[in-house]
């Protein structure tokens, strides 16, 4: 008997029954090919949650037209415009039809979002047409939307019930109409973006005539035995913007209309830390909006934001706040959650830390999860790793993220791994996790990593450093060198002057920071610092060359961390250290005018250096042969490198 009963039983509507109650939220995580379909690494990430026990997987974003209401990332059903979809030879739907058929053969059932961009698509990529929203206006950035006239209304309403007949005919089970976040749909039920004065303006009713307009044209689509799924944010987290109580009311007016109320929250563009929580938010953040439709609408509701422990989860629905769980990222962390939470194996479930890294970096190419080296890189994975020939006799230096990640797998695939720490305990720059009450999710990985160790037999070696002379004693046939990096310093004139330290220290030597604190350095560990002493009673300063703070972060992460540290800590941008002085830090701002900034202490945070010397000792000692430098003694760079350094380090031992 599983310890989540309510979460694991079965719900049916409209003659569907969902195996459990957990859904994969929409989570595209690899970019679309270059007809608009799924490429193959999707479908193996598919396959892996589907197996890994979910009730259903929703694609996400998926466009109904292509001209007026794309955005440059998303999938389409269609191959062109203007053709019936379904006689259209060599089109997307072939790739839509295969993670169908996965999906279903494997127990779930498949949902695919159906979007339309509407003033915030790109207009370069309409084909010529421009851009359409409830309003005609200029956005801040200069883009022209049109206000839609009936004739295009009726228009996009053909192109919803066109793809959701598309989509019932490939194979999906389950349409969800994304009226959340900002887009079309959410652009005319919100006051705070639709300013029409006809009878598609003004009171809630004429506000939520056109998305009525579209959930008809998507029943008269599908036809009675598919079921709809309305994605909504139950508070856009934005003055003017759309809040519980007028979401309810919308929902009530369309109850019978839909099958299923999905409850998220935020707005893409404007409040991303709501749409995608962050470690600054709640797990479950979205759960009392859940519950006050569950409370005044007689709909089954799914509910989003930040889920990833299974008691949570369980609760939730226990307590009739929600019948279904929507899970992202800690299901791109580890697909087999539903799996391990379902037979009391929780301590295996990989923890997402809630970077936002695998959303947030997308655009920039990185469609990768930190935790999980093996998300959005199936095809990759399944053609390169190699079955083991032999124990091998493994040495891993280093008990950072890296190193342990590398020693959890290479003990996990059988070879006998020796893992030394010169400090007392593993951790590495994780450390602080322990102490930072927003890492908790970081520590919750970090104790993972640690535990994965020991489950594998690694032979762990603390207070001992990975010298070349250890490499006589120990005798390797494979070394991972993972010792990490130091803080730079720079040469500040006045170092002598002023009490400073490194801001990777300040975890550990907090009572060595006095009452008045300037940060000098603005990327995510000066921000990251300069929050936690803050919140332990420090007058922050930060000053930063750069135009803006936090520059090395993802838009998600950066919206959330900007807004922690409004009111806490009084940041200064195009502003750089000149000198330390007895009395604080100099500073001088773009035009060269210096400003004393008192304080007692001055914090370090220009970024770290790689530990090379160490790397290139032990090279040379051990000579030609299966070695591997990871993490940041590599090169300087993010959790995700050393994780993902580590375990293909490891899975290249055989």
């Amino acid at each position: 008997m599983t310890k989540y009963p309510k979460l694991f039983s079965t719900y049916t509507i409209r003659n569907t029954t969902f195996r459990n109650r957990i859904f994969c939220s929409p989570s595209l995580t690899t970019w679309p090919d270059y007809a608009g379909a799924p490429n193959e690494a999707y479908l193996y990430d598919v396959i892996d949650k589907v197996r890994g026990g979910v009730a259903v997987i929703t694609l996400g974003e998926t466009n109904v037209n292509r001209s007026h209401s794309r955005r440059g990332c998303e999938t389409f059903l269609s191959h062109s415009e203007g053709h019936p979809l379904e006689k259209v030879n060599n089109s997307p739907t072939n790739a839509y039809a295969k993670i169908t058929s996965a999906i279903s053969r494997h127990g779930a059932l498949p949902s695919i979002q159906l979007f339309h961009a509407g003033e915030v698509a790109l207009p370069q990529l309409s084909k010529g047409r421009g851009i359409y929203g409830p309003n005609t206006r200029v956005l801040p950035d200069g883009r022209e939307v049109q206000a839609m006239d009936l004739s295009v209304m009726e228009e996009v309403c053909r192109d919803f019930e066109e793809a959701a007949k598309t989509a019932k005919m490939v194979g999906f089970r389950i349409i969800q109409l994304h009226g959340a976040h900002g887009w079309l749909l959410s652009q005319f039920l919100s006051p705070l973006t639709n300013h029409r004065n006809d009878e598609f303006g003004g009171s809630l009713e004429n506000r939520a005539r056109f998305p009525k307009m579209v959930i008809n044209a998507v029943r008269r689509g599908i036809g009675p035995d598919m079921i709809i799924e309305y994605r909504i944010s139950g508070d856009e987290h934005l003055k003017g913007g759309m809040q519980i109580e007028g979401v309810a009311e919308f929902l009530n007016m369309v109850k019978d209309k839909i099958d299923i109320a999905h409850i998220s929250a935020g707005s893409y563009w404007s409040a991303p830390q709501y749409t995608f929580p962050t470690i600054y938010q709640p797990h479950g953040i979205n759960t009392e909006l859940a519950a006050f439709v569950k409370k005044h609408v007689d709909l089954p509701v799914t509910v989003v934001g930040g889920f990833s422990d299974p008691a949570q989860m369980e609760k939730v629905i226990a307590e009739g706040k929600a019948d279904f769980i929507a899970v992202a990222r800690a299901l791109i962390a580890d697909p087999e959650l539903p799996n391990k939470a379902y037979w009391g194996k929780e301590e295996e479930i990989r923890p997402c830390i809630r970077c936002g890294n695998c959303l947030g970096l997308k655009y920039f190419g990185h469609n990768n999860c930190d935790v999980n080296p093996i998300a959005c890189n199936g095809p990759y994975i399944a053609n390169s790793i190699k079955p083991v020939e032999r124990r091998r006799h493994v040495l891993v230096i280093g008990g950072g993220p890296g190193g342990l990640m590398a020693s959890a797998i290479a003990g996990e695939r059988g070879h006998e791994v020796i893992l030394v720490e010169k400090s007392d305990r593993l951790g590495g720059l994780f450390k602080h996790t322990d102490l930072d009450p927003y890492k908790k999710d970081l520590k919750q990985f970090k104790d993972y990593l640690i535990r994965q160790v020991y489950k594998n037999n690694v032979d762990v070696r603390l207070n001992t450093e990975g010298t070349p002379a250890l490499l006589d004693e120990i005798k390797p046939e494979f070394l991972i060198v993972a010792v990490g990096s130091s803080p730079i310093i720079p040469n500040i004139q006045g170092m002598d002057l002023l009490h400073s330290l490194p801001a990777s220290e300040v975890y550990d030597r907090l009572d060595e920071v006095r009452k008045k604190v300037v940060v000098v350095g603005g990327g995510m560990v000066g921000c990251e610092t300069a929050l936690y002493l803050a919140n332990n009673n420090r007058e922050v300063t930060l000053i930063e060359m750069l135009e803006d703070i936090a520059s090395d972060s993802n838009r998600i992460y950066y919206s959330a961390l900007k807004e922690q540290l409004e009111g806490k800590v009084n940041c200064l941008m195009k502003t750089r250290c000149v000198a330390f002085i007895k009395e604080g830090v100099m500073a001088a701002d773009k035009d060269g005018k210096e400003t004393l900034l008192p304080c007692d202490t001055a914090l370090i945070a220009v970024g770290m250096k790689s530990n090379r010397a160490d790397v290139e000792a032990l090279r040379e000692k051990f000579g030609f042969g299966h070695f591997r430098d990871i993490g940041d003694c590599y090169k300087v760079e993010t959790v995700r490198q050393a994780i993902h350094q580590g375990y293909f380090a490891a899975m290249d031992i055989i």
